[in-house]
C-alpha cells in the first residue's frame, strides 16, 4: 500500500501499527527500496492512481511502540480483550489521539484483528463517553513533573478503571466475568499509562489501592463490581 505524508516517516520492520497488524514501511527520501519485480514479473497494482488521488496515511497506520502490550491478533473470548481495548484508549490518547480516531482503530482492531470479534453491545459500552480521559486528568497517567508524582490520584485512576477490590490484602482486578489475583496486573497498567514510573511509585499506589479497596469475602461475592 502506498500513502503520503507530509514528512518523511523513520523506515521500519515488523512494527506493530494502531491498528494491531504488524508491518515494514519505506519511506521518501531514505536509503531504502520496494520490491517490485517478483521472480522476474512485475508485481500486480490493484488500484493504480495518480499522485494527487494517493491517500494520507491514516492514524490507524502509524507505528506504535508499545513493547508486548496490546498484541490482539488471533484474541478471542477468555482472553481480556475488553480490559485491553478499554487500556488502549488511554494509550492512544497519551499518543495524542483523539477520540474519533482511537473509535477508528478500536473498530478496525475488533471487526478484523480479534478472532472472536466483541458484539456490538459490549464494542459500544468500551467506547462510551466515559471511557474517554479528559486531558487535564489524562496527564496523571502520562507525565510526571519532579516532586509532584500524586500516587493518590494514580490510584484513584486505577479503582475507577479497573474496579479494582482488595481481601485480606490480596488485590484483585475484575476481568473476563469474574475477579483474579491483580498485583502485577496492575503494576503492568501503570506502566502502560505512564512508562517512566519508578518501582517506588508502583509500591505506593498499590498500598494506597488496598487500603481504599478492602473489602470481605461475603461483599465481593455479592458485589462483582
Amino acid at each position: 500500500m502506498w500513502f503520503k505524508s507530509e514528512e518523511p516517516w523513520k523506515c521500519f520492520t515488523r512494527t506493530r501499527l494502531a491498528c494491531g497488524l504488524h508491518c515494514d514501511c519505506r519511506s521518501h527520501s531514505k536509503n531504502s527500496y520496494v520490491k517490485i519485480i517478483d521472480d522476474g514479473k512485475p508485481r500486480r497494482w490493484i488500484i493504480d492512481l495518480p499522485l494527487e488521488k494517493v491517500q494520507e496515511v491514516p492514524k490507524w497506520l502509524y507505528p506504535m511502540q508499545s513493547g508486548s502490550r496490546f498484541q490482539f491478533l488471533g484474541m478471542g473470548e477468555g482472553d481480556g480483550r475488553n480490559q485491553e481495548l478499554f487500556s488502549y484508549i488511554v494509550y492512544l490518547q497519551s499518543k495524542g489521539y483523539e477520540k474519533e480516531e482511537i473509535k477508528e482503530c478500536l473498530q478496525i482492531v475488533n471487526d478484523y484483528i480479534f478472532a472472536e470479534p466483541l458484539d456490538e453491545e459490549e464494542f459500544e459500552s468500551i467506547c462510551r463517553e466515559d471511557a474517554f480521559k479528559p486531558k487535564s486528568e489524562l496527564r496523571i497517567h502520562v507525565e510526571e513533573k519532579p516532586g509532584t508524582f500524586d500516587h493518590s490520584e494514580f490510584g484513584k485512576a486505577l479503582i475507577e478503571n479497573y474496579h479494582i477490590k482488595t481481601l485480606n490484602g490480596q488485590i484483585f482486578i475484575y476481568e473476563d466475568g469474574y475477579y483474579k489475583l491483580g498485583s502485577n496486573i496492575v503494576e503492568r497498567k501503570m506502566i502502560d499509562m505512564f512508562q517512566n514510573i519508578k518501582h517506588r511509585q508502583r509500591q505506593e499506589v498499590l498500598q494506597y489501592i488496598r487500603l481504599c479497596t478492602e473489602i470481605d469475602e461475603e461483599v465481593l461475592n455479592q458485589e462483582p463490581y
